[in-house]
């Protein structure tokens, strides 16, 4: 049997990468490198805050129709409009870009009834940390 040696190289600095880090959004698959200065810089801006300290931060805004859709949430900020399911992380979830508030000329008010941020449930917390991470990262 033959052995085939792969050679990894850091998405960012181009040394040698010993970690790779999953970036996989909506069934593509993205695969990053990193060296262990790298995945260590990353973890470390991932865990600067909590979750909860990133969304008050971020502010967004968050309707619900109370589950009458697939796409029970609509999510917005930074300008964008996302749909997201009760479990946006599951294989049969549903977290997607639609559009820019600017598409959305009517508001969003018919999407449901506004959440405070503390009504917001965790997995969505989780899933609008999880866009705002990949937002920076571009």
């Amino acid at each position: 049997m033959e052995t085939i040696a792969i050679k990894m190289t850091c998405n960012k600095c181009g040394g040698p990468a010993e970690h790779i880090v999953d970036k996989s959004v909506e069934g593509h698959i993205n695969l990053e490198y990193r060296c262990k200065k790298h995945k260590e810089q990353d973890e470390q801006k991932t865990m600067s805050k909590t979750i909860d300290e990133k969304i008050k931060e971020i502010d967004p805004i968050v309707y619900d129709d109370g589950g009458k859709t697939v796409d029970r949430y609509t999510v917005v900020f930074a300008g964008a409009v996302f749909g997201m399911s009760s479990d946006p992380f599951s294989p049969q979830g549903f977290n997607q870009y639609c559009g820019d508030i600017t598409e959305f000329p009517q508001g969003l008010e018919h999407t449901g009834r506004r959440l405070s941020i503390d009504e917001i449930p965790e997995q969505i917390k989780k899933a609008i940390s999880s866009r705002v991470i990949m937002m920076e990262g571009e």
